[in-house]
């Protein structure tokens, strides 16, 4: 990142002259691999090629290594109901919806030039993962998945809680089960076949893809043995902690993802106890680059360094004019390199001054940015 952050300056300017700071889309969706699976009849470990059917180009298995391109699988995992648009009180969130991940995928399989070069557009699969038994719209619901042996041991896996048919799929789930889930999942149908994916998580999705990469680090056994994940980037997720009762955790402490997220509560220090014992989980071969995405804006109810709490990776803060509140991030398509953007590249959380540039990517360009490249 720290040569094309001088290349990303330059080119703010050039771009400012030659197309006065706006890119168009690609007038239509590139088609040559499916998207928006629906994920009928998926019961899980059923193999990376019934699930992603793949096309053109790209190559389904990477046996672990790194490598720059748009073939892998990117895995979308949203937040705590009341984020996406989900309204209080309803029981789940619609994957699909422009507010949630509609916007984000839309943006991911149309063409984009990257650095003033050539377009580029996601030729692997993107998917959407849902985990609340009200979910809609999402390629894959974890909560359908519980006849999977797999799947079902992860009722156990929560640091504090065991998980009832009850509570299975709703706010009183525990968070370690649910990032239990996602591991297996994973790992079922692409790490076991040496398969890489990326991940993209909102708020409380955050939580869960980093608790899933500290357990699986730490040999947990409820946890598969090991993941392949490429990339993590996380959109406003405060892994340094919030409070229930906030703006975003709406189930206040009526709920017990709710408490897990509220770490002045006994199950909040559980839990972040917990995530917190590594603050940069790597998955297996290449290992997994980190990207945190935060704001400085007083529309976003979370504190900036509670977003930014992860060492080495990518640490970025948008500045306060850029008006990004918590689900701007998801919804923010501009592809111009004039952004106010405070960043940090491989330091660890305590330090806390960063430089600032006027050139930086928007949010969803700055994702694509993170997927392609591993050191930037």
């Amino acid at each position: 990142m720290r040569f094309l952050r001088v290349i990303l300056v330059s080119l703010s300017v050039l771009l400012a002259i030659t197309q006065g700071m706006s890119i168009a889309f690609a007038s239509g969706p590139v088609t040559k691999n499916t998207r928006g699976d629906t994920g009928s009849g998926v019961t899980g470990g059923i193999g990376p090629n019934a699930i992603d059917p793949g096309g053109g180009s790209c190559s389904s298995t990477v046996t672990g290594l790194w490598r720059q391109n748009t073939c892998d699988t990117i895995m979308l995992v949203h937040g705590i109901i009341g984020t996406g648009g989900s309204a209080t009180g309803a029981t789940g969130i619609a994957c699909n919806s422009s507010t949630m991940w509609g916007t984000t995928v839309n943006y991911l399989t149309h063409s984009h030039p990257i650095l003033g070069g050539s377009s580029t557009a996601w030729q692997g699969s993107v998917l959407t993962i849902g985990f609340y038994r009200g979910d809609t719209g999402c390629s894959y619901n974890l909560y359908d998945l519980y006849s999977n042996p797999h799947q079902a041991s992860c009722d156990y896996a929560g640091p504090v809680v065991f998980v009832s048919s009850a509570t299975r799929g709703t706010t009183d789930e525990d968070i370690g089960a649910i990032a239990c889930r996602l591991a297996w999942f994973i790992y079922d149908n692409y790490s076991s076949y040496g398969v890489n994916v990326d991940l993209i998580a909102h708020s409380l999705g955050g939580h869960l893809i980093r608790y899933m990469m500290v357990q699986v680090a730490a040999a947990n056994t409820f946890f598969p043995p090991y993941l392949y994940v490429q990339d993590g980037v996380t959109f406003d997720g405060p892994i340094g902690g919030t409070q229930a009762g906030g703006e975003y955790v709406t189930c206040a402490a009526n709920c017990w993802q709710g408490q897990e997220l509220d770490p002045s509560s006994v199950a909040g220090r559980t839990f972040y106890g917990q995530l917190k014992l590594n603050l940069n989980p790597q998955g297996a071969g290449p290992g997994t680059d980190w990207t945190a995405m935060g704001s400085y804006c007083a529309c976003d109810p979370f504190d900036v360094w509670n977003v930014l709490y992860q060492n080495y990776g990518h640490r970025l803060a948008y500045g306060a004019s850029m008006n990004y509140g918590h689900g701007t991030f998801l919804v923010d398509t501009n592809d111009s390199y004039n952004a106010s953007q405070f960043y940090c590249d491989g330091c660890v959380e305590s330090i806390h001054s960063f430089p600032h540039t006027n050139g930086a990517p928007h949010s969803l360009h700055n994702a694509l940015f993170a997927l392609l490249y591993h050191d930037w």
